[in-house]
């Protein structure tokens, strides 16, 4: 979604994009990320959302093992 603005689910074009700071809690591979921002796509048509880590917290992300 973030690089095409398509569903891959339902192939609705009717993206939203949300910024998120501070606490980032991907709990479905076991990963905290405290302090790093994402920005997540939803999907307006059937609520699939894809969350990604914005580049400027990555090195931060690299350090959190």
């Amino acid at each position: 979604m973030k690089s095409t603005g398509i569903c891959p689910k339902c192939d609705s074009r009717e993206i939203k994009v949300g910024k998120r700071g501070g606490y980032s809690a991907i709990q479905s591979l076991g990963l905290w990320f405290l302090g790093a921002a994402t920005d997540a796509y939803v999907c307006k048509g059937c609520g699939y959302v894809e969350e990604y880590i914005v580049s400027r917290s990555l090195e931060k992300v690299r350090r959190n093992r």
